[in-house]
């Protein structure tokens, strides 16, 4: 979906009172188009122009699926197949794990040494689990709920970051200004 720098598409939506399934919907049909727009879908090809209409799940790492899949195999032995779909699992159970993994892959650790397994595809398989729990309707929801609007938090320290990199620019601009005052009154070859 192709939106203006103020989250707004070209048929006038504002994207943010889209629903998900509605913004999914909108994007796959951008996508059909830039299909038909690329010539990846020959012109009176039904079943072409039907495929180019869904995901594009061949533009997925297959690395990075069989990665997943061999994580996902692993909780299936030790926890049972599909177990989150048994219960309702909290959000913050699967959060934890993710940062957790993401952790231990920054600080220098591909493997996770308990499965041998990358650690970005146990954060795939749980970022999996949370889609499927928030789509199925079954996710605790025990994020909290009276934190920051991060959108606000970012724009505030964007633009801190903005007025610190023009104020230093004004500083240098002094500087400058002040050094060939200097060198007026003293003279060019005076470098003390």
């Amino acid at each position: 979906m192709t939106l203006d720098d103020d989250g707004i598409d070209p048929a006038g939506l504002d994207v943010e009172d889209l629903s998900m399934e509605e913004q999914m919907l909108r994007g796959l049909s951008d996508y059909a188009l830039s299909q038909k727009a690329y010539g990846l879908v020959a012109s009176g090809d039904p079943k072409g122009e039907a495929g180019a209409a869904k995901p594009g799940l061949g533009n997925i790492s297959v690395a990075a699926q069989y990665y997943e899949g061999a994580v996902m195999q692993q909780g299936a032995d030790t926890y049972g197949a599909y177990n989150w779909c048994e219960h309702p699992m909290k959000a913050s159970t699967y959060y934890e794990a993710i940062l957790r993994h993401l952790n231990a892959w920054w600080t220098g650790e591909d493997l996770d040494p308990k499965s041998g397994h990358p650690h970005m595809a146990h954060l795939r398989a749980s970022g999996g689990i949370i889609i499927d729990q928030q789509e199925a309707g079954r996710m605790i929801d025990d994020r909290p709920k009276n934190m920051a609007d991060i959108h606000r938090v970012w724009d505030r320290i964007t633009h801190r970051q903005a007025s610190n990199k023009a104020q230093q620019a004004q500083d240098l601009a002094n500087l400058e200004e002040l050094e060939k005052g200097l060198k007026e009154i003293f003279g060019e070859d005076r470098d003390d």
